[in-house]
């Protein structure tokens, strides 16, 4: 469970030479001294995931519980314990001060849910009426991500006579704070046309420095002026207008909305004409397309701007 660090310092990792999984840190080059982070591991631990300040790690384990612990105090937090299934989906936002997870319900359906590192206090976004998952913040803060099941488009079998659901997951999108419009807020095609695209062509016109400067400053301000306004968070979610269908592995990067898709399965396998793909949406444009097809996994680099699969 190799995890490098957003400020490209560290390697983060689990190894169990103490007789039990703990967490362990080494310089990326591999030539600094390796620390030890964990000293309580009693049962496997699920992977390591950094925090944008490059400060704290998430990690989970088999006894069902949610922790956060800082790399210089290195003492573990706890942030929950789950009651009928392991933790093994959670991140961070863009200010490394809220930590997003999904977990299991008493009716198999998981829900998606905030913690607060300042307040230490947990608050649903979803209920347990349908099941999500894959929370993720996007680059910006602006919104929280997830999947979730919420689609029934029933088909009937030819010869059993039973009803099926093969597609119900989409993309759903929570506005962070309350101030912000949706992102599918109507929109009009008359005003700002000619400037947006001027904007777009100097964008294109600027050196790499600067373009690289100006990440460097919406990623800081990003961090700077995050917030999470809670009251009322559960009813600024929205579903992307896009296709239904098995959806998993969601990430958001600066240029849009990243998912992989995959086939529906007959008994001899996916349905013809289906294949495995991932897909971008971007926001903007309010539009969804395949970015490679035959592809399963994938992972975004932490600026967003390259995808490794």
């Amino acid at each position: 469970y190799a995890a490098w660090s957003p400020n490209g310092k560290w390697i983060a990792y689990l190894s169990d030479r103490s007789g039990e999984d703990e967490i362990y840190l080494v310089p990326q080059e591999g030539m600094g001294k390796e620390i030890r982070i964990t000293t309580d591991g009693k049962m496997f631990r699920m992977p390591p995931v950094w925090s944008p300040d490059s400060r704290k790690l998430l990690f989970a384990d088999k006894d069902l519980r949610l922790f956060y612990v800082d790399i210089e105090q290195k003492n573990p937090v706890l942030i929950d314990k789950g009651k009928y299934f392991d933790i093994t989906q959670y991140v961070w936002s863009p200010d490394s001060n809220w930590v997003a997870y999904a977990r299991q319900e008493e009716n198999n359906n998981s829900t998606i849910n905030l913690y607060s590192l300042a307040d230490k206090k947990i608050i649903p976004v979803t209920t347990s009426f349908t099941g999500s998952e894959s929370p993720t913040f996007d680059p910006e803060g602006k919104y929280l991500f997830f999947i979730s099941q919420r689609d029934y488009n029933e088909v009937i079998g030819a010869y059993d006579f039973e009803f099926s659901n093969p597609k119900a997951d989409r993309v759903y999108v929570v506005t962070l704070r309350a101030d912000l419009p949706s992102p599918f807020a109507p929109q009009s095609d008359e005003a700002g046309k000619k400037s947006e695209e001027s904007a777009a062509k100097e964008q294109d016109k600027s050196s790499d420095k600067e373009k690289n400067d100006k990440e460097k400053k919406e990623a800081t301000d990003a961090a700077k002026n995050f917030r999470i306004d809670l009251e009322g968070i559960q009813n600024r979610v929205t579903a992307l207008p896009m296709p239904v269908g098995n959806v998993g592995r969601l990430q958001a990067g600066k240029l849009g909305i990243y998912y992989s898709t995959a086939p529906v399965r007959g008994l001899s396998g996916p349905l013809e004409g289906e294949h495995s793909a991932i897909h971008v949406y971007d926001l903007k444009e309010r539009k969804d397309e395949v970015l490679l097809n035959g592809v399963t996994a994938f992972v975004l680099s932490f600026d967003g701007s390259k995808v490794l699969y």
